[in-house]
């Protein structure tokens, strides 16, 4: 009797689990990810001095964003001889 206990034992534990694990859910994008997906921002192709994008938004504003994600303006250069 006690043979017939392992044996099934050691059966059951050489067996390959057959349980499917599901995969983790996606978590989404990040706020400073989704932050950045808005259609209605373009990449102006300059940068601030420190190397980051500086983006043109619908009304004309020129913003960066800071390492927290969030929208930096610039501010309103004056063109010579105004």
């Amino acid at each position: 009797m006690k043979s017939l206990v392992f044996l099934l034992l050691a059966f059951l534990f050489t067996l390959p689990a057959t349980v499917q694990s599901t995969p983790a859910p996606d978590p989404g994008p990040t706020p400073t990810q989704r932050a950045r997906k808005k259609s209605s921002e373009i990449d102006s192709g300059q940068r601030t001095k420190r190397g980051k994008k500086i983006y043109v938004g619908p009304r004309g504003g020129r913003y960066h964003y800071s390492k927290n994600g969030k929208k930096v303006y610039e501010k309103k250069r004056r063109r010579p001889g105004q």
